[in-house]
């Protein structure tokens, strides 16, 4: 969907919805320890928030609690630079950089934090990202650095236990190098980066180049030029089945920030303004939302125009914006060096009422199987959901009785073939296939 924002001048920044917080906009400090620098944002598949976030030089992992909206919060280990996401079945797994030439991934169990840790060829690693695939499939992008200015962007990802890894972009031989990525996953599980890519000339302007790199179903990657504008500051994708949607900070004439809907043919400068660290997320329409800095003032922006939050005016180096289940935005952020979080929607974080409605079953994952899968459930379900379980030729294989929304499905003994899940609870059916492989 084509954002459509009138362009803005610096200093004249008007907004169809109340310029502070009301208008069902929520506000709560989830850190007020004053030392809450660089952070990172995702939901799970309950609609559950989880964020880490670096507080003077350590590593710590807040969620919010379900039903209430209380927040827990706890150490996960000294570094920098983290980023966070969640494994199917809702646990969160949080990468960030523990020594200059080696990034750690904290995965949350039930007897507590396991961590592995990840090296390329002993150089200086910046900037990692983590997403996770439905199958369970780690993906992470990074920037090896050579000679303390150049850099490769890297790909790597995980399937089982071992690690495997691409350049993606590689500076070897040229005046260029790459920083600040980005990282988004189609929905088919495939690796969406972005990047800003600069040709180094030390007679001239340096040129500044908002790049995509997209892995395809063969296998290969395909290079896209997003803009050329003189891109700077961290860019911003999300990724749908059929396209992506980017935006960067232009420093240009004027400085603002840019937008483009791949594969439409050039980018649209929809907010001019002295912008900084814009983040993106894109609802279940496709519709982007989109957060960044103007000065130090918190700004939100969408297709239904400009936010600013007048009250949030010592924000720096971090903001970050999601889209929940119901296509409201969840903004975390740094403001006063404490950890700010606020939402858009019912202030208990529940959206709409005590009524169901929607789905049943939210996924089946992985499918295929091969010695367990995970059924999750709509979270605004409560009650005894009745489960069948049937073969292709229709027999029933399984029945379970369960209040949980989630239930971890042993299919070892299963033959291999497709099978078919039945959900009934108060008068609501719902099917889903997957399958077994062996």
């Amino acid at each position: 969907m084509m954002l459509a924002v009138i362009i803005l001048v610096a200093g004249a920044v008007s907004s169809p919805l109340q310029p502070s917080l009301g208008n069902q906009w929520n506000h709560t400090v989830i850190d007020a320890s004053g030392n809450v620098d660089l952070l990172s944002l995702c939901f799970d598949q309950w609609n559950l928030p989880h964020i880490a976030y670096d507080r003077g030089g350590e590593i710590w992992y807040a969620h919010r609690e379900s039903g209430e909206w209380t927040w827990s919060t706890e150490l996960v280990g000294t570094g920098t630079d983290p980023s966070i996401a969640v494994i199917p079945g809702g646990e969160p797994v949080v990468l960030y950089l523990s020594a200059s030439n080696q990034l750690t991934l904290a995965s949350k169990e039930t007897a507590g934090w396991v961590y592995e840790t990840y090296s390329d060829f002993d150089r200086m690693l910046s900037d990692p990202i983590l997403a996770i695939s439905q199958d369970g499939t780690k993906h992470m992008v990074y920037f090896n650095w050579m000679y303390g200015y150049r850099s490769e962007l890297r790909y790597a990802w995980n399937e089982g236990s071992e690690w495997s890894r691409l350049e993606i972009e590689s500076s070897y031989g040229e005046d260029v190098t790459s920083y600040t990525p980005d990282l988004t996953l189609s929905p088919g599980g495939y690796p969406r980066v972005s990047a800003i890519k600069i040709y180094i000339d030390d007679m001239d302007w340096d040129a500044y180049f908002l790049n995509l790199y997209s892995k395809q179903a063969n296998g290969y990657w395909e290079t896209e030029t997003l803009a050329s504008l003189s891109c700077r500051g961290r860019p911003g994708i999300s990724a749908s089945s059929d396209s992506v949607t980017a935006i960067c900070y232009a420093w240009n004439d004027p400085d603002g920030l840019m937008y483009r809907e791949y594969p439409e043919p050039s980018p649209t400068m929809v907010y001019v303004g002295d912008m900084y660290f814009p983040d993106l997320a894109s609802d279940s329409q496709g519709n982007p939302h989109i957060v960044f800095l103007d000065g130090a003032t918190l700004v939100y922006l969408s297709n239904e125009g400009v936010h600013p939050f007048p009250e949030f005016n010592n924000t720096w180096y971090s903001a970050e914006i999601e889209v929940d289940l119901y296509d409201q935005p969840h903004i975390a952020f740094n403001d006063d060096d404490n950890l700010n979080y606020i939402w858009f929607g019912d202030p208990t974080g529940i959206e709409g009422n005590d009524e169901f409605t929607g789905n049943l079953i939210n996924a089946i994952c992985p499918s295929p199987a091969v010695t367990n899968t995970l059924i999750s459930f709509n979270p605004l379900h409560e009650g005894i959901t009745s489960i069948s379980v049937f073969d292709i030729a229709g027999r029933t294989v399984e029945q379970i009785q369960t209040e949980e929304h989630t239930v971890n499905l042993d299919v070892s003994a299963f033959p291999a073939g497709v099978y078919c899940i039945r959900a009934e609870t108060d008068g609501i059916v719902d099917s889903e296939l997957f399958s077994v492989m062996r």
